[in-house]
């Protein structure tokens, strides 16, 4: 399956997962309201300008969250 979206990596990953994406997801929409939301690696990514701001992850047994620091 290619994921070409958030919402198609939020629908791929384990169920548990769900709901904790889209918090994720919401939480950096908000304070990151002038990046554009992309998919690389395929995984969910913010980026400003040319610049990946921060991201999200899930995998079969866990989840993270990464920023540029």
């Amino acid at each position: 399956m290619k994921i070409d979206s958030h919402d198609a990596y939020t629908a791929a990953a384990p169920e548990q997962f769900w709901a904790l994406l889209s918090g994720l997801r919401t939480q950096l929409s908000r304070a990151l309201p002038e990046a554009e939301e992309g998919i690389r690696y395929d995984m969910p990514r913010f980026r400003i300008e040319n610049t990946i701001i921060g991201g999200y992850a899930a995998f079969r047994s866990e989840c993270l969250q990464s920023d540029s620091d």
